[in-house]
């Protein structure tokens, strides 16, 4: 399959744990980062130098609390017992697409319970392995 031609909706990034779409989502965030080390010496008369170190990312989502599966157990589960799973993320109705895969756990849960509004939670996937990049 063709990746997805011109520009995609941001209703497409999905992201899956061990295979499963999480359900009834509103927001998902992959943030990376490269630390930044110094190789600044003498010779460089002053002036400062740098080369990639380690990297690192994290996965953000956030959704509604609804009366139908939204896999809301199984994340609250998962955060519980601190399980490492598979996390996938981007656009993964079509696997041509780039999309990203870490071995990662739960590190953050939130669960809001609003006056007059929709309950909602977020959760935050901290990887513990490589960040694996596909189809780029």
């Amino acid at each position: 399959m063709a990746k997805t031609a011109g520009k995609y909706s941001g209703n497409l990034i999905m992201v899956d744990k061990e295979g499963e779409q999480i359900s009834c989502t509103t927001g998902a965030t992959f943030t990376g980062s490269t630390e930044r080390l110094e190789t600044t010496c003498k010779d460089n008369d002053g002036a400062k130098t740098y080369t990639a170190g380690s990297q690192d990312g994290n996965i953000q989502v956030q959704g509604i609390q609804t009366d139908v599966a939204t896999n809301f157990s199984a994340i609250v589960a998962a955060w519980k017992a601190k399980t490492v799973e598979t996390w996938q993320y981007g656009a993964l109705d079509n696997t041509d697409n780039t999309y990203l895969e870490f071995e990662g756990f739960i590190s953050d849960l939130t669960w809001e319970g609003p006056l007059n509004a929709p309950a909602t939670w977020s959760f935050t996937v901290s990887p513990t392995s490589e960040i694996l990049v596909y189809n780029t």
